[in-house]
């Protein structure tokens, strides 16, 4: 934020630009704000890919860990139910996830373009 308004004093004084200078300015301005705000609405999807990632590598790992177990009480199709609803909740959290990152790209994007 420092260099850009450094960059519009220069635009002032050097170029007499006082248009340009606002232009700059208030295009990272609008930039800076607009990452500001999508980075922390994409944060919740990001925490809860995680949560939801972990989740379905734990009861994969618990599944082949406890085999013998899970074999002994013909528990087979409850874990595979489990794990079926883990790795679904997960792939939901990962396209909000990619949803947002979009969202994000496209904006910053318009943003230099306009």
């Amino acid at each position: 934020l420092a260099e850009c308004l450094a960059v519009v004093i220069l635009f002032f004084v050097k170029y007499k630009q006082w248009s340009l200078g606002v232009t700059v300015f208030t295009g990272v301005f609008i930039y800076i704000i607009i990452t500001i705000i999508i980075t922390r609405w994409r944060q919740k999807f990001r925490e809860a890919t995680n949560k939801h990632d972990n989740d379905y590598h734990d009861k994969a790992t618990d599944s082949i860990i406890n085999f013998e177990t899970v074999k002994y009480f013909t528990a087979e199709q409850f874990e595979l139910d489990r794990f079926k609803e883990s790795v679904v909740r997960y792939q939901k959290f990962n396209s909000s996830t990619q949803i947002a990152n979009s969202s994000l790209n496209i904006s910053q994007q318009v943003v230099l373009y306009v």
